[in-house]
């Protein structure tokens, strides 16, 4: 989907539709979003706010979200000042234009601002103001993702305020949201399930900790979310090398069939099988042209 919005994108260039380029930037900063390239995507909603503030009378609930989703990637980027700066900025005009999903994402912005410089009674304002706005959201998959996003943030109030059973709770509720919705993206549900083997090591739950941190990192596979993953893996491989090994070799083999060698070679020995199979051979179009643009990790 990024490689054809980006082609889209260079059609564009030196056309008059600057409201089509700006929504292309605009579906462009979703995208890598969606796949943990949080520096591309504020660089792309900056380019589609840059093209709406030149436009008279631009749409300010566009230029609310775009605001918002600015704050949001600078958060990401562990640059706190200027993702308040940005997500006050999109609250106000979200809340001018009675945006309730704006309002709500601006809220769990602005509540993890707060969380991060230990301002836990904030957090806890603006995740209770997130939820309010969240229930008042259509469609329902937005209003899912929304309330699951809630629910995580205050999970990490409640863990911070060192109360572990109520943030265990919480990610239930987070998990039960998000999982329902077809907005969430597999960095989010990673990220999640990242959080949740948190807690759940807190509590000193640790085959549970250690299922979820396996299964964020399959959501991570169709992602570009490389410092993520790095994370995750480091927790596995330092706390569960076994698992950590088996995942490894599941990268290359398939996570299926690594778990079926490893646990013949635990009993009898491997064995192999004679089956009648049927092998497709396929290809994929121009994937020699895409992949030499990435470097070897990619």
């Amino acid at each position: 989907a990024r490689a054809e919005f980006e082609h889209a994108l260079s059609l564009r260039k030196g056309d008059c539709d600057s409201a089509g380029t700006a929504r292309t930037h605009g579906a462009i900063g979703r995208v890598c979003m969606d796949l943990g390239d949080y520096d591309s995507a504020k660089s792309h909603f900056k380019r589609d706010l840059a093209i709406l503030d030149k436009q008279a009378g631009g749409d300010h609930k566009i230029r609310g979200q775009l605001m918002t989703e600015i704050g949001r990637c600078s958060l990401k980027l562990g640059q706190i000042e200027k993702a308040e700066i940005m997500l006050s900025k999109g609250s106000d005009l979200a809340t001018t234009t009675g945006n309730t999903a704006a309002i709500a994402f601006a809220a769990l912005g602005l509540g993890e601002v707060a969380l991060r410089q230990s301002d836990l009674a904030t957090a806890r304002r603006q995740v209770g103001k997130a939820m309010r706005f969240a229930r008042q959201s259509q469609p329902v998959d937005l209003r899912n993702e929304l309330l699951g996003l809630s629910h995580k943030l205050s999970a990490e109030v409640f863990l911070a305020r060192n109360s572990s059973g109520r943030a265990l709770a919480e990610c239930v509720r987070a998990k039960d949201h998000l999982f329902k919705s077809s907005y969430t993206s597999p960095v989010k549900k990673a990220e999640l399930l990242d959080y949740c083997a948190t807690v759940e090591r807190n509590a000193r739950r640790y085959e549970k900790e250690a299922v979820l941190l396996i299964e964020s990192l399959e959501h991570l596979d169709t992602t570009t979310a490389d410092d993520l993953r790095d994370s995750i893996e480091e927790k596995l491989n330092r706390w569960h090398p076994d698992l950590f090994l088996q995942h490894a070799a599941g990268r290359i083999v398939g996570g299926r069939q690594s778990s079926e060698i490893l646990r013949q070679t635990g009993a009898t020995g491997f064995k192999g099988q004679k089956k009648n199979v049927v092998i497709l051979f396929s290809d994929l179009r121009s994937f020699t042209k895409i992949s030499t643009k990435f470097p070897p990790r990619r």
